[in-house]
């Protein structure tokens, strides 16, 4: 798949507010039309995903197994920081979605729709949807110590 196509599907499947694609861009640094929502994250994505697989223009090919990896890797490093809040999380859950579904010619081909973790809530005994995401174990107790 070339660069330029896999950026296209990303902001089809996510939204031009995530992926805001500069459709007269010739250069990597003027791809973007103007700031994402998550800019930070999904400037470092685009970035590494062109220069790990060794992109010499927006047309140059791209591999799934490259891409995947340095998804995984930022995916990884956002989810051990301590800033990473829950929107930013819920995107990067969509992003890899996005980024299977792109390289499995998915069905889906407008928009991705995320899986919800389901919770039973303990006061009424019914099932309500509600995201789940683990805090490591010195994150829970620096909130612990922050809030006594």
């Amino acid at each position: 798949m070339k660069f330029n196509l896999f950026v296209q599907a990303l902001e089809k499947r996510l939204g031009n507010h995530h992926i805001p694609i500069n459709q007269d861009a010739v250069l990597l640094q003027d791809l973007f039309a103007n700031s994402p929502v998550h800019a930070e994250f999904v400037t470092n994505l685009i970035r590494t995903i062109y220069k790990k697989n060794n992109c010499q223009n927006l047309e140059s090919p791209i591999t799934k197994s490259i891409t995947n990896q340095v998804l995984a890797k930022l995916r990884l490093s956002a989810l051990r920081a301590n800033h990473t809040d829950i929107d930013t999380y819920n995107f990067i859950e969509d992003m890899c979605l996005a980024v299977d579904a792109i390289f499995k010619g998915g069905k889906n081909s407008k928009n991705v729709t995320p899986t919800k973790i389901t919770k039973t809530d303990r006061t009424s005994n019914q099932g309500s949807p509600s995201n789940v995401v683990a805090i490591e174990h010195k994150r829970h107790l620096r909130w612990l110590k922050s809030s006594a």
